[in-house]
């Protein structure tokens, strides 16, 4: 029996991406439609989960970039750093798409020998690669 990758790997943030891809279709606009899945995946009682900024701005930033299939160019997110982050490890994933199953070893590649922690960015790309929602896959 075949392991559906998508559901072994993704975390909360790559649902919540995913989630907020319908509440976009419905008309919502897009930063409000990631809060309102944010609010769909967690409990009320995770507001600091609701509120993360680093996977949303991953998100919008591709959004922002008009990576994502159905959602135009647009400024969504002012994050920079997020925003990079997520196109960077997008063009590795392209290049590479066995990574797209290991969040911490894409996100040491992004980092180019930088420490920092990851902070869900990759779980949102990963999310989308593997569920298709990329404009170019």
């Amino acid at each position: 029996m075949a392991v559906d990758i998508l559901h072994t790997t993704q975390n909360k943030y790559g649902q919540v991406s995913l989630e907020a891809i319908e509440f976009y279709k419905t008309g919502t606009p897009l930063p409000e439609a990631w809060h309102l899945a944010a609010i769909k995946i967690f409990s009320q009682k995770q507001q600091a989960s609701i509120e993360k900024g680093c996977p949303k701005s991953a998100f919008l930033g591709l959004a922002s970039a008009g990576k994502i299939k159905g959602i135009p160019k647009g400024n969504y997110t002012k994050s920079e750093d997020n925003k990079n982050y997520a196109l960077t490890a997008l063009e590795i994933i392209t290049n590479n798409p066995l990574l797209a199953s290991d969040a911490k070893l894409l996100w040491k590649i992004v980092m180019n020998g930088v420490e920092k922690s990851h902070n869900q960015q990759m779980d949102v790309v990963i999310t989308l690669w593997n569920a298709k929602k990329f404009s170019h896959q």
